[in-house]
């Protein structure tokens, strides 16, 4: 068993290592640490993240709770995001973390950012949380020429969570209300980036596009 001067000092250790590193290596090292904690220790390492995201949050500190996806870090992260007022890099890494949070009151503090300057973060984040009750948004979103690189991100990364098959028929869905109205432009965002700047390979738009009227 771990005391708390043990996980913080343990955090810091983590942090300081991955100084130089990209944002994903840290998250992905926290997330590796708390797996291998015991479910004691894990509770205690989210009471110390907790601690210091509400008394100095720090960048470091968000990368490492984003991967780990436990309730008791999402009022935190959804408080933090209510005081971001602006776009920023802090404000970025925390609706990354809250779209890898399971709970509703994650999705509704991400939500509120659809209507902010950082409303295409805030797109992608919300089709990684829910894909389908984003539909909505991004039916919205894709009669938006300025979000259509958000849309495109948004198209593949479901993609490559699901597969080709679930997200076609996730693609019917988002144009069904209005196909004549719709398709013209999800057809314009899946070609928008042309060949090895289009995430998609060209027998998937092939298949997305037949969909499309």
């Amino acid at each position: 068993m771990k005391s708390q001067t043990d996980i913080i000092s343990d955090l810091n250790r983590l942090v300081e290592a991955h100084y130089y590193s990209e944002d994903y290596e840290l998250e992905w090292a926290g997330k590796a640490y708390y797996d291998e904690l015991t479910e004691e220790d894990r509770k205690r390492f989210e009471e110390v993240l907790v601690q210091r995201l509400s008394e100095r949050p720090s960048l470091s500190d968000i990368s490492v709770c984003t991967r780990l996806g436990r309730p008791s870090l999402t009022p935190i992260l959804a408080n933090l995001l209510d005081r971001e007022a602006n776009s920023s890099a802090m404000s970025r890494a925390i609706l990354a973390a809250l779209s890898h949070q399971p709970d509703e009151m994650a999705y509704v503090s991400v939500e509120r950012f659809m209507d902010s300057e950082q409303e295409g973060e805030a797109l992608c984040c919300l089709a990684r949380m829910n894909f389908r009750r984003a539909l909505p948004h991004l039916r919205w979103a894709i009669q938006k020429e300025h979000l259509h690189n958000f849309c495109l991100h948004a198209l593949h990364e479901f993609k490559r969570e699901v597969g080709l098959e679930t997200l076609a028929e996730s693609v019917r869905e988002l144009i069904s209300p209005d196909p004549d109205r719709l398709s013209p432009h999800v057809r314009k965002i899946l070609t928008s980036k042309q060949g090895r700047y289009n995430p998609f390979a060209e027998e998937e738009l092939e298949l997305l596009s037949a969909l499309l009227v």
